[in-house]
């Protein structure tokens, strides 16, 4: 029988809702685009009613994002995530990014050794399985890592999660050992770390209400810079996406800080605003890394404008200063907590290619492609196939000697990806807030990251909805809502973990591939873009300049 899968728990009529909701974004989608308005349409074209239905569309979505109230375990706050990214930021100075799961199963035997039965846990230095004897072992010397005060503070902490997890739906703290530690880079660290050593454990309802704020903030952001159209499919889109980590996030602790940012420079860019864009920017790359990408893009646009005008000018020259700044700036700034400039981020970088050269159930990527076989579309195969005490450990092993061979692949890819990006920039003329968002399409070839962070599809709204021809908008993000549809379908027949991820990364891969072939041929292939043959075949469009001058001459008189 097919165990279902533990990191997708939604009910069916949660589900269902979000399947309701996506297809009529996809039918009202759908209608815009026959009705062929133009991008950024404002509200005042609306009536009162269709601003109210929508409006109610949206908090509805809202509410549904957080499955109606029904929070896991009868409460909103997210034991398993608040364990590693309350702990891990709040006794960084001790631990570092290796001893947490070590220092935890020495505290638990100091209180009455509810971990006994611990089969294994991760040694966070090697990712492979230990015994909790080996940390009984070096108690004295992970004791000796903090001073008396803060090890009892330690072991109240890890009391009060004992406790949650096992009154509530959330794994147990033996499972949660099993898991990759605390990740985050040295800016996050010091941010979380101010959070988490001011707010005592007893009272994170304060620290997981930031990650709401930010979410608004973002929804605010887009509706004030693009408009109503927009800014309602960007929210709906982002509260019923399977992929925006409902499960895994919400009721956490700044998840979804970088994401804000990088939907505060698409905005600031927009308005013309690049010194603020590049530091929000830059600061989204240094919290997680991967959106230094972006950078491509705004790079693509530059270099273009600089060989037209054969100079760099004021608002580009603002751009790569403020992101030169900022980057230093944060790049010292863990030395203000962690004492030292240069160490947080040589550790960092260790535990990030630690990280990387793993294979993972729930991670999605270009590699996941690359090292599919067919019994992972069955878990009676992917037993039969990975036949082991530790199935998963197993089926790990495997797969990471194999990505050693493969990486030339991911490689070339990762190029062919980046060249067919920079063509379409080059071709489309984008300006700097929608070049900024191509290089999304990198991200999946570049990295291999938890589902929960593609929660950045959300942000191809922003590049999409805003063409000037309906049809080059419309396929992208028709393509986008047929994923999330497919995604939820699947997720209706309860697959394993391994099938699950499995089918998602194939319908993702298709889905990028297409919007990519599909830019492609409409920018370079096809002998006129798609919006030169709307202007030339729209009557209106070649009549409308001179049109809208003689109605305003009429108005004058």
């Amino acid at each position: 029988m097919t165990q279902s899968s533990p990191f997708i728990t939604s009910s069916n009529t949660i589900l269902w809702l979000k399947v309701m909701l996506t297809a009529a974004a996809l039918v009202l989608l759908y209608l815009r685009f026959r009705a062929a308005k133009k991008p950024g349409a404002s509200a005042k074209v609306y009536s009162l009613r269709t601003k109210v239905i929508v409006g109610a569309a949206v908090v509805f979505s809202f509410a549904v994002f957080h499955d109606l109230g029904t929070f896991r375990g009868g409460t909103f706050l997210h034991y398993g995530e608040l364990f590693h990214y309350y702990l891990g930021p709040k006794y960084f100075k001790e631990l570092g990014h290796y001893e947490l799961y070590n220092a935890v199963i020495v505290a638990d035997s100091e209180q009455g050794n509810a971990l006994a039965k611990q089969p294994f846990y991760t040694d966070l230095k090697t990712y492979k399985n230990a015994r909790r004897e080996a940390a009984l072992g070096d108690a004295a010397r992970i004791k000796s890592l903090f001073s008396e005060e803060r090890w009892n503070a330690f072991k109240g902490d890890v009391a009060f999660f004992k406790e949650a997890t096992m009154t509530t739906h959330t794994p147990g703290l033996i499972f949660l050992l099993m898991d990759h530690g605390y990740n985050a880079s040295p800016v996050s660290t010091c941010m979380l770390g101010v959070l988490t050593n001011w707010v005592p454990v007893t009272h994170m309802g304060v620290l997981v209400a930031i990650d709401v704020l930010l979410v608004l903030t973002m929804i605010a952001l887009v509706f004030r810079t693009f408009g109503f159209e927009m800014g309602s499919l960007f929210s709906v889109y982002f509260f019923v996406s399977i992929l925006s980590g409902h499960e895994y996030l919400s009721g956490s602790l700044l998840r979804y800080d970088w994401l804000l940012y990088i939907v505060a420079a698409v905005c600031l860019l927009d308005r013309r605003r690049y010194a603020a864009a590049a530091f929000f920017l830059t600061l989204s790359a240094m919290l997680r890394i991967f959106p230094a990408v972006l950078f491509f893009g705004v790079v693509v646009s530059i270099v273009q404008k600089v060989r037209a005008a054969r100079s760099l000018d004021k608002s580009s020259l603002r751009f790569i200063v403020s992101a030169g700044a900022t980057a230093l700036a944060l790049l010292v700034l863990p030395a203000a907590s962690l004492g030292s400039v240069v160490q947080p981020w040589k550790d960092f970088y260790a535990k990030t290619a630690l990280h990387d050269s793993g294979v993972y159930v729930n991670h999605l990527g270009l590699r996941g492609m690359v090292l599919f076989e067919p019994s992972h579309l069955s878990l009676e195969r992917f037993v039969q196939t990975y036949r082991s005490a530790d199935l998963v450990r197993r089926w790990q092993d495997v797969k990471e000697h194999e990505l050693r061979g493969k990486r030339p692949v991911i490689i070339l890819a990762t190029l062919f990806v980046l060249a067919c990006v920079a063509a379409i920039i080059w071709s489309r003329r984008e300006s700097e807030s929608e070049a900024v968002l191509w290089p999304l399409l990198v991200v999946y070839t570049t990295s291999y990251l938890s589902t929960y962070y593609y929660v950045f599809l959300c942000l191809f709204v922003l590049l999409f909805f805003r063409k000037t021809h309906a049809q080059s908008g419309f396929v992208p993000l028709c393509l986008l809502l047929v994923l999330n549809l497919a995604a939820l379908v699947t997720d209706y027949f309860k697959p394993s973990q391994i099938v699950f991820f499995t089918l998602i990364n194939i319908y993702l891969f298709i889905c990028l591939s297409s919007i990519l072939g599909f830019e492609l041929y409409t920018n370079l292939f096809r002998s006129s873009p798609l919006e030169m043959v709307a202007a030339e075949a729209s009557p209106k469009a070649s009549r409308g300049p001179g049109r809208n001058r003689r109605q305003t001459r009429s108005r004058g008189k």
